[in-house]
């Protein structure tokens, strides 16, 4: 099975996830103990690593600051790198609806994160 037909047939799965992860306002707030960067980026990051230990990986949450999920073993790696903070979205920035809530208008997913790392 090729990657294409992959996200196909998890489309609808995918995007849940997605969505689900847009809800989150995970622009950086108030350091607190137990939440480096806040507490929406916290959420986000469990959020992120729950939905990886689903689909059977191993995650590691490095005290709320990082986290990563591996499956596998071997010698040879892949490392992909992404982000879950976002930046402040606010109406003068040409938000039509809310940013936190992810929608489809004309093919196109809206929301912040989506494009930028979500």
């Amino acid at each position: 099975m090729d990657v294409k037909s992959m996200v196909y047939e998890y489309k609808e799965e995918l995007l849940s996830r997605l969505g689900k992860l847009i809800s989150i306002n995970s622009v950086e707030g108030t350091p607190e103990p137990d939440a480096p960067f806040g507490k929406g980026p916290k959420v986000a990051l469990e959020t992120a690593l729950e939905m990886m230990k689903a689909d059977g990986f191993d995650t590691v949450n490095l005290d709320n600051y990082i986290g990563y999920a591996e499956i596998g073993s071997g010698e040879k790696l892949i490392g992909i790198i992404g982000h879950l903070d976002v930046v402040p979205a606010n109406v003068k920035d040409g938000w039509n609806s809310d940013p936190f809530e992810m929608v489809e208008k004309d093919g196109v997913l809206y929301g912040r994160g989506v494009s930028d790392d979500k």
